[in-house]
C-alpha cells in the first residue's frame, strides 16, 4: 500500500523530514510521485523503520565477511586487525544497526500481483518466504506476502507476466542473488510480519560473536 509522506510519517511517529532525509540517502525508498507529493511503500517504511543506525554503511567486501562470520564464524575476506575490529563492532552492535550497516534490503523493491497461484516455484524467494518456520518457532510457513529477489526485474516482469500494483503481494527486491541463513534472517527481520521480525531479530542475536 502506498502513503504520502505526511501518512507515513503518522503512521510511523517521525517527522515528514525524517522521511525526506532517508529518502535522500536512499536508506528509503520512494515507490513514485504524483504531482507534488512522494509516496512510499508501507513495507518500504517498515524496512527503513527496522534498519536505523548511524555511521557510513559498509562496502560489499565488508558486508559479505559479516554475514560470513554470523554464517559460518569465520571469513576469509578480512585478516589481521580489520577481522579483530568486524568482530569486535559485531559483538556489540544492536541489530537494527547492523541491518543498516549491510544496506538494509540492499536493492531497489517493488510490488507486483499475478493470478498464478503457482508463482512461488518460479521465484528466488528470500527472507519470510524462505526462513524455516519451525526454526523461527513459527506455527506455519508465511503471510499474504511473497518475497523474492532478482537481478533483473525487467526481465522477470516479462518472463513470469507479472504487473506492477502497488498493492500487490508479491515483493521484489533487485539485487545480486544473495545466499546464506544470516541473510535469510536478516531479510526475514526486515520484511517480515511483527511476529516473524521479531524471531528473525532474537535469531541474528544469537548468532553474533561473543
Amino acid at each position: 500500500m502506498e502513503l504520502t509522506l505526511s501518512q507515513a510519517a503518522a503512521e510511523a511517529d517521525v517527522s515528514v523530514r525524517s522521511l525526506q532525509r532517508g529518502i535522500q540517502n536512499h536508506s528509503l525508498q520512494a515507490s513514485r510521485r504524483i504531482g507534488n507529493h512522494l509516496l512510499v511503500d508501507d513495507i518500504a517504511l517498515s524496512v527503513w523503520l527496522r534498519a536505523q543506525g548511524r555511521g557510513r554503511r559498509w562496502n560489499a567486501v565488508t558486508v559479505r565477511a559479516a554475514l560470513e562470520l554470523l554464517d559460518q564464524g569465520a571469513t576469509d575476506l578480512a585478516t589481521g586487525t580489520v577481522l579483530s575490529r568486524l568482530k569486535g563492532r559485531l559483538r556489540e552492535i544492536p541489530v537494527p544497526q547492523l541491518a543498516y550497516l549491510l544496506g538494509g534490503i540492499q536493492g531497489r523493491w517493488t510490488r507486483y500481483r499475478s493470478a498464478d497461484d503457482h508463482l512461488r516455484v518460479h521465484l528466488d524467494l528470500i527472507g519470510p518466504s524462505k526462513a524455516d518456520a519451525q526454526q523461527l518457532g513459527l506455527a506455519e510457513e508465511g503471510g499474504w506476502m511473497t518475497f523474492a529477489e532478482a537481478e533483473n526485474v525487467a526481465d522477470l516482469e516479462f518472463d513470469l507476466g507479472l504487473l506492477r500494483d502497488p498493492s500487490g503481494n508479491i515483493g521484489v527486491i533487485e539485487r545480486a542473488k544473495t545466499d546464506g541463513q544470516a541473510r535469510t534472517l536478516l531479510d526475514t527481520y526486515l520484511l517480515g510480519d511483527a511476529r516473524e521480525s521479531a524471531l528473525a531479530r532474537v535469531a541474528l542475536e544469537l548468532r553474533l560473536p561473543r
